[in-house]
This record gives structure tokens, sequence and C-alpha cells, in this order.
């Protein structure tokens, strides 16, 4: 009897849960058993109160090769297209939002695609460590997570014009906001790569290691960010989302409330207690 391929390793410890991405022949690309996969540790990940930081990789030299192209050509298929666009993409984009034209959630690509909406969405901090190279969804994926930490050997590609789609795996909300329009637009409309370097210049990943000592560095990171005040952390997160939204003034507001918040946690009365004994902090994240 031959036994289940898994597609996605996952290892808990120290409250730091690491997924590593394991489809070494396709270079890490998603089709739907791994995209499931994924979406099931996701959820069991924002629940567990074991489980406080989240770390993702990818298995050997690659972190994520985009989705598998077998979907893409299996969607060719089950797409019930309209006969013709208008010739204004504007316009025809426009009329399908309007008239509410989305793909249905059975689709594979939309199946794919719910994953990055799932860590925009997680209440705990999240962070890629980027092994290797990131295409299409792979730099998506990348993009969703708090943090991104890259190997030397890191290449980002937003490759989707390339067979003629666009970003929908959140970059065009992500990218924009790290790294600028113009920059953006370049790489989205050529499909060039980035390398680790200039990822690091832009500022799309927060520090550049040699491969080897990639998971190391993450790791140190996330056990960092798993012994801290994980509540406030959350709050941080969903403010920063908000007052992207937002002029000053409305996020001043609402930053005052979050802090409200987080004066009465018990983390904050840890953090106060251990800052007047002069010792280290025991945080437990409520």
């Amino acid at each position: 009897m031959s036994k289940t391929k898994h597609y996605i390793k996952s290892c808990l410890k120290d409250g730091v849960l690491t997924l590593t991405l394991n489809d070494i022949k396709t270079k890490n690309a998603v089709n739907v058993e791994m995209a499931n996969e994924l979406i099931t540790s996701l959820s069991n990940f924002s629940t567990d109160p074991h489980s406080k930081v989240l770390l993702i990789t990818g298995n050997s030299n690659s972190f994520c090769s985009g989705a598998n192209v077998q979907i893409m050509k299996e969607s060719l298929n089950s797409i019930d297209r309209k006969s013709t666009l208008d010739s204004d993409p504007w316009k025809e984009l426009d009329n399908s939002i309007k008239n509410n034209l989305n793909e249905p959630e059975s689709d594979e690509i939309e199946i794919i695609r719910n994953i990055t909406r799932r860590i925009y969405n997680l209440r705990k901090p999240s962070v890629a460590a980027v092994n290797g190279a990131a295409i299409g969804f792979g730099m998506g994926l990348a993009l969703s997570c708090d943090i991104r930490l890259a190997s030397t050997s890191a290449i980002f590609r937003e490759a989707f014009v390339n067979v003629g789609l666009i970003p929908a795996d959140g970059s065009c909300w992500y990218l924009p906001r790290m790294i600028g329009l113009s920059n953006s637009l370049l790489y989205q409309y050529t499909g060039e790569p980035i390398t680790a370097n200039e990822a690091y210049r832009l500022g799309l990943v927060s520090q550049v290691t040699q491969p080897d000592k990639l998971m190391e560095v993450s790791t140190i990171l996330c056990n960092k960010l798993a012994n801290g005040a994980t509540y406030s952390m959350s709050i941080i997160k969903r403010l920063t989302q908000l007052s992207s939204h937002m002029n000053f003034e409305d996020s001043m507001d609402i930053s005052g409330i979050a802090q409200g918040i987080a004066r009465n946690t018990n983390d904050h009365k840890e953090g106060v207690s251990a800052f007047l004994q002069k010792r280290k902090p025991f945080f437990k994240g409520d």
C-alpha cells in the first residue's frame, strides 16, 4: 500500500510552528493538496494556544515556485469564459466588479489564493524564511507574512504577467506599501526577478543571510517573538492594517483605544513589574 504524500512538513518547538513546503520535484509549487494542507495547518495554528509564532519556508533550494502549472492548465477547461471581452480592460474590470462576477470558490486557483487571506487575518506573528526562488504565488506567500528574511540565493519574481495573468494573491495590496508604486508596477509589468540584495535595498526583506544561516537566524527571531507580548503584537498588526486606510488623526484615535486594551493585559503588568524589579519579563500572551 502506497503512503499518502504530505506536502507540508510541520514542526512545533518552543512556541514556533515551522511549516516547510515540501515538493522538491516541482520546487514547492502549490497544488490543491498542498494548499489544503497549508490551510488546515494555518487553521490549527490560529487556535492552538501553544503555537505563538508562524515560520514558513521551503524544502531544498526553493521557497515556492508558484501555483502548479498543471492547475492552470486544468482551470482553462473549467472556467466558463465569456465569448468576448471589452476592448477597454478597465471597463471590463469595472463591469465585472459591479456585477460581482467572481470565480467559484471551488476553483483550484481560488483555493490557493485563500492561503494569503488566512495569513493576513492571523492574530499571531508570521515570518517567511525565503531560502530560494519565490515566484508568482510564492512571492505573494512571502509578502503575506509579517516579516521576511532571505538567504543570498533568494529570488523574488512577480511572474504572473508572463502567462497573461495578474497578481491576485494580495501582492497588489502588499507590494506598493513595501517598495512604492513605481517599483511595484515595474516588477509586476515586466516579471523581472528581484535578487535578495535588491529586495533588501527596496525594503522587501528585513535581513539577508548566507543560505546555511537562514533557518538559525529565522528561528532566533521567532523564538524572541514567541517569548514576547504576543497579545500586544496582535493588536499592533491589526492597528497597522487599519491605519493604512486612515488619515493621521483617525489613526491616533484608534491607537488610543488600542493602548487602553493593551494596558489591561497581564503582559503589561508583567512588563512593568519586570522593569521595576530589573529582571527579564515572563510574558504569557494575555
